[in-house]
């Protein structure tokens, strides 16, 4: 599953979604999933994130950088 989704996210023109199939041989044992449109708003569908990293964008990076090269060259100045 992360496997996939990393993929969409590399690649979002591979995105074709996944399909469940269930084995419906016995009476009344399929499934529903609701979507986030479903009238009952405590049945609807939630996203749980555990574990979340924050990625520092490239231009923070670029800024904290800069200011670091700066504070060195400053330094060997004598300013």
């Amino acid at each position: 599953m992360v496997d996939d989704v990393q993929g969409w996210l590399d690649n979002p023109g591979s995105n074709y979604g996944w399909i469940i199939l269930g084995n419906e041989t016995q009476i009344s044992s399929a499934k529903r999933f609701n979507t986030h449109e479903y009238a009952t708003a405590s049945e609807r569908p939630t996203l749980t994130i555990e574990h979340y990293t924050p990625i520092p964008e490239p231009t923070t990076i670029a800024l904290l950088l800069t200011g670091l090269v700066g504070a060195v060259a400053a330094r060997r100045c004598g300013k």
